[in-house]
């Protein structure tokens, strides 16, 4: 699509439609839109990482959480709680990560 853009600019100064000033003022707004597009790709790339990252410590942190705490617990109430806090700790975990 972008490289049709520098194309389509190309062919119009080609056959006439644009002088020369125009041509290398059309051509270096599209290659600075291509830098920012890339650049913009490369930010939310690394934020997608450091979302991995920061999901697997906080499974982590909730499997630990959780083994610490079921061993000492001994009621069903507060049992089902620690489950229930492994299963969407767990769950909301992935979805963030999809």
């Amino acid at each position: 699509m972008i490289e049709g853009a520098i194309e389509r600019i190309h062919l119009a100064f080609e056959s006439g439609a644009y002088d020369i000033d125009t041509y290398k003022e059309r051509l270096r707004k599209a290659r600075e839109d291509i830098n920012n597009l890339d650049e913009e790709v490369r930010v939310l790339k690394r934020k997608a990482s450091n979302q991995d990252a920061i999901s697997n410590k906080e499974r982590i942190e909730i499997i630990n959480d959780f083994l610490e705490r079921v061993e000492n617990e001994k009621t069903e109430m507060e049992l089902n709680k620690l489950y229930k806090k492994v299963i969407h700790g767990m769950l909301s975990v992935h979805i963030i990560t999809l």
